[in-house]
Parts: structure tokens; sequence; C-alpha cells
């Protein structure tokens, strides 16, 4: 399988599982990562979950475009292809996510990023969003969460160029969370930690869908967005879009 699902204890670790293609996202890894983020929303054992890339060079290096391409453009002007649904874009996932980067983590890879609600990264992690040099957007919600999450300018600048910011510079995008060695990318130990021996922090779960089930969760917590832009630089709440 290009994902795997593990549980230990309480804590779900989803990997994406191609690390000779930088762990790049096909159709069929993508329609794995739909289900294993459909199984920790559904598995009552879970209270967390972390995403992580196989290897150490390589979060995920986007989408494989040798597989998307070819079939989004089968019929671009009356049925593309949607995909399936993810927690970038259409699937709700009431749990906490942690994004655990090491290496490069490039267009839909960043995206996937932004759509946990924390980020531990390792010192070689490199982010970027570099669709606009291939003659495309970024289609997973960049262009709504990263301004939502760091400068205007800074987010513009990464997505109008498509140019990859330094490895300091990536590092600058996470400076709310954690950066550790690379050697614990793989071992990052959050389940018995804080929030998530509290049952009713877990109830709340992630901040990032909208709806009314997450909308009353986000509530509980005393942060409920609504529409309202969160102030430049910091976390958002809501969906993209």
């Amino acid at each position: 399988m290009p994902v795997g699902y593990e549980l230990d204890g309480h804590v779900a670790t989803i990997t994406i599982d191609r690390p000779d293609a930088l762990n790049a996202i096909d159709l069929e890894t993508w329609d794995a990562f739909s289900g294993a983020t459909s199984r920790l929303e559904d598995d009552a054992q879970a209270w967390v979950g972390i995403v992580v890339g196989a290897g150490d060079r390589a979060f995920c290096a986007g989408a494989d475009l040798r597989s998307t391409i070819p079939r989004l453009l089968d019929d671009p002007d009356n049925n593309p292809y949607p995909g399936p649904p993810t927690i970038m874009r259409g699937q709700t996932v009431t749990k906490p996510l942690i994004a655990a980067v090491g290496g490069l983590a490039l267009g839909g890879g960043l995206e996937i990023v932004l759509a946990c609600d924390l980020r531990v990264a390792a010192e070689n992690a490199r982010l970027g969003a570099p669709e606009v040099t291939l003659g495309l957007i970024p289609g997973w919600g960049a262009t709504q969460r990263l301004p939502r999450q760091i400068p205007w300018a800074v987010a513009a600048r990464i997505v109008f160029t498509g140019q990859l910011p330094s490895n300091r510079s990536g590092l600058a995008l996470l400076r709310r969370h954690h950066v550790i060695d690379q050697t614990r990318i793989h071992q990052v130990d959050v389940g018995r930690r804080g929030c998530f021996r509290n049952r009713r922090m877990r109830d709340c779960g992630g901040s990032r869908n909208r709806g009314p089930r997450s909308r009353r969760r986000r509530r509980l917590l005393g942060r409920d967005c609504g529409e309202v832009h969160p102030p430049v630089g910091a976390g958002h709440c809501g969906d993209a879009g």
C-alpha cells in the first residue's frame, strides 16, 4: 500500500510510502491517503493522527504529474477528475492532525502540511509551492491557507513566483511550531502529552473543518472564528475557500 496506517496506543501514524518517488502522490496514493484519514476519523481508538513521509529525503514532493495530469485532462471541459475527498478539500476529519515534516514538502505536500493542525519539522525540511512554474495553481488550498498562516506578502511571493524558499526561510513558515533534529522526525511522541490526555480537547477535535459538528466543537474551545479572517501571521480557523 502506498499509504500506511499504524495505531500505537491512541496515536495513529499515517505514512506516505513512496520513498523512491519522493513520496509524490499518484492516483493510487491519493485514494489511499483519503482512505487512511477517513479511517482515522472512524477509529474510536485513535485520538490523534501523525502524517509522515517514508524515508529521509521527502515528506511529500507533491503530485506525481506523470500519473495525475493525464487523468485530469481526460475531459477537462465536461468532467475533470475530482479525485477522492481529502483533508485538503472535501473531507471532514475532526481529530487533531500533526504533520511531521522531513525533507521536501512541495506543492501538494505543502498543502497537506497546511491542512494539519500542528507541525513538527526536521532541520532539513524545505517547503514550497512550485505549481506556477508548471502552468498550474495550488489546487488543494494553499492559496487560502498559506496567507492565513504567514504574512500575505510572503505567501504571495511563494505562490506567485514558485521559487523555493531557502531552508531557513522554509522553516520560518513553521515558526510557531517545533523544529527538531531530522533523525527524530519518525519518532514524534505527542500522544501522551498535554491536550491529548484531555477528553474534552479530543472531543473538540481539529480546527480546519466547517459544518455544524466541527463549528460546535470549536465553540467548546472558545475559538469559533466563523467567517472572520484571523490576524496576519496567525493560525487559521475554518476551511480553505
